[in-house]
């Protein structure tokens, strides 16, 4: 599971855009991209927006797959952002992580339950770029094969 922003790249109302990516077997399952309902006053809180929403993902796709006798308890789930990875996994970050609604930080609880696993990756390896910027030519047909996505013959 790969979860990135692009952090407040709306001219209109400088919201960022989320994306994330769940990827089993060698391809994509489950994605999404969107524009976040509020504005975030850090990249850290909305990279960690991010991280919230694809936890929600990882809970709703461990509850389906385990269904077909799936488990998928500690899923690790890639982010670039080392403060949201911090915010994430470690409560004392609290002082200035305030003014994060509390919605998000149910992100803290899966983590603690090891649902999922928060793991650095390297922007340049930020599979879900693909689904919250423009990119260059090379990185957009890297990213689509590191998706699974095949052209139709």
């Amino acid at each position: 599971m790969f979860a990135d922003v692009d952090w407040g790249n709306s001219s209109l109302d400088r919201r960022s855009y989320t994306g994330y990516t769940f990827i089993m077997s060698g391809g994509a399952v489950s994605w999404e991209s969107r524009k976040q309902r509020t504005m975030a006053i850090s990249s850290t809180e909305a990279e960690y927006m991010a991280l919230s929403d694809a936890t929600k993902e990882v809970i709703y796709m461990g509850g389906l797959l385990g269904e077909f006798g799936v488990d998928l308890n500690g899923i690790i789930l890639k982010n670039d952002n080392i403060g949201a990875q911090k915010l994430a996994t470690n409560p004392i970050y609290y002082a200035r992580s305030k003014h994060i609604d509390i919605r998000h930080h149910f992100v803290r609880e899966a983590v603690k339950e090891t649902l999922v696993l928060i793991q650095h990756v390297p922007s340049d390896e930020m599979t879900a770029d693909i689904l919250t910027k423009g990119l260059p030519r090379g990185r957009h047909e890297n990213f689509v094969r590191l998706l699974g996505l095949k052209p139709i013959q």
